[in-house]
C-alpha cells in the first residue's frame, strides 16, 4: 500500500497537497495578465506626463503672474535734468472778490406811480438815458398854481410900489409946509409913518414874489425829477421787477446801475506781503469762468493802514474788463485769484514744485543712479554639450547664495528659438542650403522661412548654431559677426547687483568633473538697467517760489537728473521705472 500510494503521489496529477503537475497549456493561464499590466502602466505614464505638463504649465503661469506683480510694484516716474530758468517772477498770491468801480441804486426822488419803465435787467445804458417816468399831472397842476401865485405876487408888488411913491410925495409936501409953518409936527410924523408903511408893503410884496418864484422852480425841478435817467454809462444790474403803475419814492429804488468796464478787487494782505507791495505794480487776475485766461491789473492802493485785529491790510486792484461776443468776461461778485508781481529774477537754477518734497523737516530732491544688472548670457550649444539645463544652473546659483527670484528664473528658462538675421530675400535659395553634406541636412529641415532654428532639431541632428552660421556664409549669405554672436547668446539671466556680484557669478562652478564655470559658457556683464534706476534723496535749499518753478540755491547742480513726479512716495535706494520728461526747470511762462 505504501509503495503504491507513494508512486501514486509522485506520478498522478492532481494527487496530494503539493499540487498537480501543470501540463503544456499551464503557462498561458499565468501570463495572460502581462498585457493588462503593460496597458495599465502605459495609462499611468500618460497620466503622469499629462500631470507633469499641467504642473509645468501651472508653474509657468504662476511665474508669469509673479513677474507681472514684481513689475507692477516698481513705480513709474518721470525724470528731467536740472536747468536754469531765463526769467522767474516773484509774486504775491492773494484772492478776493470783483466789484464794480461804480455801483449805484437809482431812486425816484418824486413819489408817485410809474408811468413808464424804459429798461430791463441786463441792458446797457448811456449816461443820461431814460430809465423810467413818474406820473406828473399833479406836478403840472402845482406848477400852474405856483405860476399864478407868482403873477399875483408881482401885481401886489407893483401896487405896493405905487403906494410907496405916493407916501414919498406926501412926506415931501408936509416937510415943505412945515418950513412955512403951515404944517404941524404931528402932520410931519404922520407922513413919515405912512412912508415907512408903504416901504414895508413893497418889501413884503417882493418877498412874496421870491417865495412864489421858488415854488415855481421847485415844481419844475420835481417835474424834471419825474423823468428818471442813468447817472452814468453802465449796465442795469437790477430793475426790481418794476412795471407801469408801481409806486416808487425816495425809499424804493427804481434800478441798480453798475459800471462794468473798470472793476476793482479788494484783497487782504498780511504784513509780510504788504512790505513788498507798491502802488502801480502789475497784477495777473484769473477767474474760474475763463480758465487759462489772464487779465491785466494794477495795484491802485497798497494798504495805508493795518487792521490790528486781523493783522492784514486792504490792497485795491484795478482791472480792465474784456468784452467778447458782446459780453463782459469779468462780472462783479466773481471770485478772483490775483498774483502781484513784486520782483523778477533772471538765469536762476530752478525745478518744478513737484520735484521737491519734505523729509524729516528738510526739503529734498531725488537724484537718480543706474540700477545695475549682472547680465549672464548663456550659449545654448555649450549647455547642450555639457548636458546642463537651466534648472541645473539656477540650482548652482542658489548653492552659491545668489538670490534668484521666480520671475528671473522664468525669464532664464524661457526657450527662445535662435533667429539668424540675414540680408537676402531669396528664401527658396536659402532653404536649400546644405548645412550637413554627410547627412544631407538642408536648412529647410531645421528652420522656418524666417530662419528661426528649431532647437529640438538642432539637438536631434547634433548641430551647432555656429555651424549653421558658417554654412550660410559659405553659401554667400551675408551674416555679420555681431549677428552670429547674438544668435549664440539666447538664454539670459539678469540679476540686480554691482561688479563684485558679477565676478562672483562668473566663478560659479557648473561641472566639477570638467571644471566648467559660468564664465566658460556665458558672457557675464555688468550693465545699467534699460528702464530702471535707483534714487537718492538730496537735501536742497530753496529760494524764490512761483506756481510753476522753485529756485534751488544749494544741493543739486545744473544738469543733474532728478525725479520730477511721484516724489512723495519715494525713499533713498528705491527702485523706479523711468519715463523721460525733458528738463526739470523752464522759463516762467507768465
Amino acid at each position: 500500500m505504501s509503495d503504491d500510494t507513494g508512486e501514486q503521489t509522485k506520478g498522478e496529477p492532481g494527487a496530494g497537497p503539493s499540487g498537480p503537475e501543470r501540463g503544456p497549456d499551464a503557462p498561458a493561464g499565468r501570463f495572460w495578465l502581462i498585457p493588462a499590466v503593460v496597458a495599465v502602466a502605459g495609462v499611468l505614464v500618460v497620466v503622469v506626463i499629462i500631470g507633469m505638463r499641467r504642473a509645468e504649465a501651472q508653474r509657468a503661469e504662476e511665474e508669469r503672474k509673479a513677474a507681472e506683480r514684481a513689475k507692477a510694484s516698481i513705480p513709474t516716474v518721470k525724470v528731467g535734468k536740472v536747468a536754469r530758468a531765463k526769467l522767474m517772477l516773484d509774486r504775491v498770491e492773494l484772492s478776493g472778490t470783483l466789484r464794480a468801480s461804480r455801483d449805484v441804486m437809482v431812486f425816484a426822488e418824486v413819489p408817485g406811480k410809474l408811468e413808464r419803465v424804459a429798461v430791463k435787467r441786463g441792458r446797457r445804458v448811456r449816461a443820461g438815458e431814460l430809465l423810467a417816468v413818474v406820473e406828473s399831472e399833479t406836478l403840472k397842476a402845482r406848477l400852474q398854481q405856483a405860476s399864478a401865485a407868482l403873477s399875483v405876487a408881482m401885481a401886489g408888488a407893483r401896487a405896493a410900489r405905487v403906494g410907496r411913491d405916493a407916501a414919498v410925495s406926501g412926506r415931501e409936501r408936509v416937510r415943505g409946509l412945515e418950513k412955512t409953518g403951515s404944517a404941524s409936527e404931528r402932520e410931519v410924523e404922520g407922513a413919515e409913518t405912512m412912508l415907512q408903511t408903504a416901504e414895508a408893503q413893497v418889501a413884503l410884496a417882493e418877498s412874496q414874489i421870491e417865495q412864489t418864484r421858488a415854488a415855481v422852480r421847485l415844481t419844475k425841478l420835481q417835474l424834471e425829477k419825474a423823468v428818471i435817467t442813468a447817472p452814468f454809462a453802465g449796465t442795469v444790474a437790477d430793475d426790481f421787477n418794476h412795471t407801469a403803475g408801481a409806486m416808487v419814492g425816495p425809499q424804493f429804488p427804481v434800478a441798480r446801475i453798475v459800471e462794468m468796464q473798470h472793476l476793482r478787487i479788494d484783497l487782504r494782505a498780511s504784513e509780510r506781503d504788504l512790505a513788498r507791495i507798491r502802488n502801480g505794480q502789475k497784477a495777473d487776475v484769473r477767474v474760474a469762468s475763463s480758465p487759462g485766461r489772464v487779465f491785466e491789473g494794477v495795484v491802485l492802493v497798497a494798504g495805508p493802514v493795518v487792521d490790528p485785529r486781523t493783522r492784514t491790510a486792504l490792497v485795491e486792484i484795478a482791472v480792465e474788463n474784456v468784452v467778447e461776443d458782446g459780453e463782459h468776461l469779468l462780472k462783479p461778485g466773481m471770485y478772483a485769484d490775483v498774483e502781484i508781481v513784486v520782483g523778477r529774477r533772471e538765469n536762476v537754477l530752478a525745478v518744478s514744485p513737484e520735484s521737491v518734497t519734505s523729509r524729516e523737516g528738510r526739503d529734498v530732491a531725488f537724484t537718480t543712479r543706474p540700477a545695475n544688472e549682472v547680465s549672464v548670457r548663456f550659449r545654448p550649444e555649450a549647455l547642450v554639450e555639457l548636458g546642463i539645463t537651466m534648472d541645473d544652473v539656477l540650482k548652482k546659483f542658489s548653492e552659491g547664495e545668489i538670490e534668484i527670484t521666480r520671475a528671473q528664473a522664468a525669464e532664464a528658462r524661457r526657450i527662445r528659438p535662435p533667429r539668424i538675421p540675414v540680408h537676402s530675400d531669396m528664401f527658396d535659395e536659402l532653404m536649400n542650403v546644405t548645412v550637413d553634406p554627410g547627412k544631407d541636412v538642408r536648412l529647410r529641415d531645421i528652420a522656418a522661412m524666417e530662419l528661426v532654428l528649431d532647437p529640438d532639431e538642432l539637438r536631434k541632428r547634433e548641430l551647432q548654431v555656429g555651424g549653421v552660421v558658417e554654412a550660410l556664409r559659405k553659401a554667400r549669405v551675408e551674416v555679420s559677426e555681431e549677428e552670429a554672436t547674438d544668435v549664440r547668446l539666447k538664454h539670459v539671466l539678469r540679476v540686480p547687483g554691482e561688479s563684485d556680484l558679477a565676478e562672483k557669478i562668473a566663478e560659479i562652478l557648473l561641472d566639477e568633473d570638467k571644471g566648467t564655470r559660468v564664465r566658460d559658457i556665458a558672457v557675464v556683464e555688468l550693465t545699467p538697467h534699460e528702464t530702471h534706476c535707483r534714487v537718492t534723496a538730496r537735501p536742497v535749499k530753496l529760494g524764490l517760489r512761483t506756481r510753476d518753478l522753485v529756485e534751488i540755491t544749494e544741493g543739486i547742480a545744473e544738469g543733474d537728473q532728478i525725479i520730477v513726479s511721484g516724489v512723495r512716495a519715494l525713499a533713498t535706494g528705491a527702485k523706479v521705472r523711468i519715463e523721460p520728461a525733458g528738463t526739470a526747470g523752464e522759463e516762467d511762462p507768465r
